[in-house]
């Protein structure tokens, strides 16, 4: 992930990025982040999206090899594609070779490490498992929101927000602002803010 953010920041990118993992929230987070980035928004010439696992592999290479309108990149997104967990002898055709002006990328539930798929990716770009967040790095992002907000809160009332989101980033973050439009002007976050806001 740091990957990711370093190369939004230069602006200098992959051509390919694989997002998978259990983590919806920060798959979702990331191909937004590359979406805005590269063409700025889904409404792009430059832009192009398939999902699910009847896409047309001939369509997506051809479109891959069209040069970008009037930009320096063209971005692909691709969602749910079952292409990892299969091999696909198209796709890694041309990840052995990939268009430097096309920026592909795959968000997938699941894939298989053993697949050439993977591998060739792996090789051409950037692959990033976006797994559940351990509690370290639960603490890390939920402080680094309060401080954006000049809030604290409370050891006890943390650990049961944790509890009732069940580690799910995606539930934090919308219970989290759920109990900063409750709490208001409060600095402090209490246990019965929690209880009282959180599902």
């Amino acid at each position: 992930m740091n990957i990711i953010e370093q190369d939004i920041r230069d602006g200098q990118f992959h051509n390919v990025y694989l997002l998978y993992g259990d983590e919806d929230y920060l798959k979702d987070k990331y191909v937004k982040q590359l979406i805005k980035a590269v063409v700025g928004d889904t409404s792009s010439m430059n832009y192009s999206h398939y999902s699910d696992d009847n896409i047309n592999i001939s369509e997506v290479i051809d479109t891959a090899m069209t040069l970008p309108f009037m930009a320096d990149y063209r971005l692909i997104y691709i969602k749910n594609s079952g292409w990892f967990k299969s091999a696909n002898e198209e796709l890694m055709s041309y990840l052995s070779e990939p268009s430097d002006s096309t920026i592909i990328v795959f968000r997938e539930a699941s894939v298989d490490k053993r697949v050439g798929t993977f591998k060739a990716v792996g090789k051409a770009g950037c692959v990033v498992e976006c797994a559940k967040p351990n509690e370290a790095t639960i603490r890390e992002w939920i402080g680094n929101k309060l401080n954006t907000e000049h809030k604290s809160m409370k050891k006890e009332a943390f650990t049961e927000f944790v509890s009732r989101c069940d580690s799910s980033m995606e539930n934090m973050a919308n219970e989290f602002e759920k109990l900063l439009s409750y709490v208001g002007d409060n600095e402090t976050i209490t246990l019965e803010d929690v209880n009282t806001v959180c599902i």
